[in-house]
Protein backbone atom coordinates (compact mmCIF):
# COMPACT_ATOMS: atom_id res chain seq x y z
CA UNK A 1 0.00 0.00 0.00
CA UNK A 2 1.39 3.60 -1.01
CA UNK A 3 2.07 6.04 1.61
CA UNK A 4 -0.43 8.50 -0.26
CA UNK A 5 -3.33 6.14 -0.13
CA UNK A 6 -3.46 6.20 3.82
CA UNK A 7 -4.90 8.35 6.19
CA UNK A 8 -2.73 9.64 9.28
CA UNK A 9 -3.80 10.73 12.67
CA UNK A 10 -1.03 12.55 14.37
CA UNK A 11 -1.43 13.44 18.17
CA UNK A 12 1.13 15.52 19.14
CA UNK A 13 1.22 18.11 22.17
CA UNK A 14 4.03 20.38 20.96
CA UNK A 15 2.88 22.51 18.01
CA UNK A 16 6.43 22.80 16.10
CA UNK A 17 6.73 19.02 16.78
CA UNK A 18 3.30 18.31 15.19
CA UNK A 19 3.65 20.53 12.37
CA UNK A 20 7.47 18.75 11.52
CA UNK A 21 5.27 15.58 11.74
CA UNK A 22 2.67 16.55 9.50
CA UNK A 23 4.80 18.17 7.17
CA UNK A 24 7.31 15.00 6.92
CA UNK A 25 4.46 12.57 6.11
CA UNK A 26 3.23 15.17 3.27
CA UNK A 27 6.66 15.53 2.45
CA UNK A 28 7.20 11.11 1.99
CA UNK A 29 3.66 11.90 -0.60
CA UNK A 30 0.69 10.95 2.19
CA UNK A 31 -2.20 13.17 1.60
CA UNK A 32 -4.86 12.50 4.13
CA UNK A 33 -2.89 13.80 7.49
CA UNK A 34 -4.92 15.09 10.43
CA UNK A 35 -3.52 16.89 13.44
CA UNK A 36 -4.63 16.66 17.41
CA UNK A 37 -3.21 18.66 19.90
CA UNK A 38 -4.20 16.71 22.89
CA UNK A 39 -5.47 13.16 23.53
CA UNK A 40 -9.18 14.06 24.04
CA UNK A 41 -9.11 15.44 20.73
CA UNK A 42 -7.56 12.22 19.21
CA UNK A 43 -9.62 10.04 20.54
CA UNK A 44 -12.61 12.76 19.51
CA UNK A 45 -11.61 12.37 15.84
CA UNK A 46 -11.20 8.39 16.17
CA UNK A 47 -14.45 8.10 17.57
CA UNK A 48 -16.60 10.22 15.07
CA UNK A 49 -14.51 8.64 12.46
CA UNK A 50 -12.62 10.64 10.25
CA UNK A 51 -13.12 10.71 6.35
CA UNK A 52 -10.98 8.69 5.13
CA UNK A 53 -10.72 6.33 7.86
CA UNK A 54 -7.27 6.68 9.56
CA UNK A 55 -5.39 3.97 9.56
CA UNK A 56 -1.88 4.96 11.08
CA UNK A 57 -1.94 6.96 14.16
CA UNK A 58 1.49 8.37 15.55
CA UNK A 59 1.14 9.76 19.09
CA UNK A 60 2.72 11.07 21.26
CA UNK A 61 2.56 9.10 24.75
CA UNK A 62 2.87 12.78 26.68
CA UNK A 63 -0.13 14.50 25.33
CA UNK A 64 -2.12 17.36 27.15
CA UNK A 65 -4.79 15.94 29.03
CA UNK A 66 -4.75 12.45 28.21
CA UNK A 67 -1.91 10.36 27.49
CA UNK A 68 -1.47 8.12 24.22
CA UNK A 69 -1.65 5.05 26.04
CA UNK A 70 -4.87 6.28 27.73
CA UNK A 71 -6.22 7.01 23.96
CA UNK A 72 -4.92 3.08 23.07
CA UNK A 73 -6.84 2.04 25.98
CA UNK A 74 -10.17 3.69 25.56
CA UNK A 75 -10.16 3.11 21.44
CA UNK A 76 -9.82 -0.62 22.32
CA UNK A 77 -12.77 -0.78 24.95
CA UNK A 78 -15.06 0.98 22.01
CA UNK A 79 -13.98 -0.97 19.24
CA UNK A 80 -13.01 1.87 16.99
Amino acid sequence: MEIANLHFLVAEGEAVQRELLVGMLRHLGAQHVTPASDGLGALRLLEIGLNPPAEIAVMDLTLPGMDGLEVIRRLAEIDC
